[in-house]
């Protein structure tokens, strides 16, 4: 451990672990959220650890480690969530960080370890949407009278990057970056893949900076095409010709779409966050897939490493320089044909070795050998 955040490189092959995962699922377009978390599940299960997703959702989902719980009244569905994980009865209850969720508030005086991950910077967030609406305003000063009494109930974070540690005042502290399993991905890049490019974002967040790659587009109309999947047209008032606009799709049917895109794009506004370093599942996602991505953020998995199949951009601004436009194209159509292989990427995004040190720490706090 160094300065309270611990950096595991640990092996685990056995774990007398129970750990109940909450999940609180709004919208069936959070499926890249879902899959992840189905992934820790079973990757933490193959590791030896006891573990069942509580996930709250309206949603009908059937799984042997998920038990559903529908959304209700909040201290009814408070009292209902604390009443079956006191059946399971574990040692950990882990959830992903935002503002203070009142279903936990009776958990937090049970003697359950509560691990929060943080896969964003929610101050940051939730202070760059406050004047957006009434409710991004009362996100706002409900975050800054909650949040202290909230992570004080906690007894550890894991942090998916290493500036994001930075920024929670919780003593114990773990850096491991999200994951993904390669080997059961859903689909892979097809060889003979057009000169495009794909962006995987949502509507709403200014940080995944559309309006950027918009210009990108513009400047390289009649060389690029680009596919856009989580949006649509009217998000951009002066879309470029060559933006194809997909909408909302579910993997199985952006699929098609994806495997015959040259390269994947991230996020290109994170510093509209005051951030410079991510690991989004979307590039995770990509690589997966085959997909070479264009990185124009710092992200934690190639920070002391750049294969050939990234391409590192600086996108600390809301333009984008022409020599940055330059070394997109050369590199788009550089790797057009090439398919990354799983075998390289394993080491830096799969789930089967990442998750291994997540189990480390928490068998950490709960002193198992």
């Amino acid at each position: 451990m160094v300065n309270g955040i611990f950096e595991l490189n640990l092996f685990v092959k056995e774990s007398n672990l129970k750990v109940a995962y909450l999940l609180i699922l709004k919208s069936n377009q959070y499926d890249s959220v879902y899959d992840k978390v189905i992934s820790q599940v079973e990757t933490w299960q193959s590791l030896g650890v006891d573990v069942k997703l509580f996930l709250i959702t309206n949603e009908i989902v059937k799984h042997p480690n998920v038990e559903v719980i529908s959304p209700s009244f909040t201290w009814s569905l408070a009292r209902k969530l604390k009443q079956v994980i006191d059946c399971f009865s574990p040692d950990i209850i882990y959830h992903r960080m935002w503002v203070l969720p009142t279903l936990l508030v009776p958990l937090f005086f049970s003697n359950y370890k509560l691990v929060a991950e943080l896969n964003t910077d929610t101050d940051a967030e939730i202070k760059l949407q406050r004047s957006s609406s009434l409710k991004g305003f009362i996100t706002y000063v409900y975050n800054l009278v909650t949040k202290p009494f909230y992570h004080r109930c906690l007894s550890a974070v894991v942090s998916v990057t290493k500036e994001l540690s930075t920024s929670v005042s919780v003593g114990n502290v773990a850096i491991v970056p999200n994951s993904i399993d390669i080997e059961g991905f859903k689909y892979r890049k097809e060889v003979n893949s057009s000169l495009s490019i794909l962006f995987v974002g949502t509507p709403g967040l200014m940080w995944h900076g559309l309006d950027i790659l918009n210009q990108l587009a513009k400047a390289t109309n009649g060389t690029l095409q680009f596919h856009v999947v989580g949006m649509e047209r009217d998000v951009l008032s002066d879309p470029a010709e060559n933006i194809h606009f997909h909408g909302y799709l579910p993997m199985d049917e952006y699929a098609d779409i994806a495997k015959r895109c040259s390269v994947g794009m991230g996020t290109l506004a994170l510093h509209r966050k005051g951030m410079k370093e991510a690991c989004p599942l979307k590039v995770r996602e990509y690589l997966a897939a085959g997909l070479p991505v264009i990185l124009p953020y710092e992200e934690t998995a190639f920070l002391d490493e750049e294969p050939s199949w990234i391409l590192k951009i600086n996108s600390s601004q809301d333009v984008l320089d022409s020599k940055t436009i330059t070394n997109v194209v050369k590199f788009t159509q550089k790797v057009q044909k090439v398919v990354v292989e799983q075998h390289d990427v394993a080491r830096f995004i799969d789930s089967h070795q990442i998750e291994r040190k997540r189990v480390a720490f928490m068998k950490t706090l709960m002193g198992i050998e």
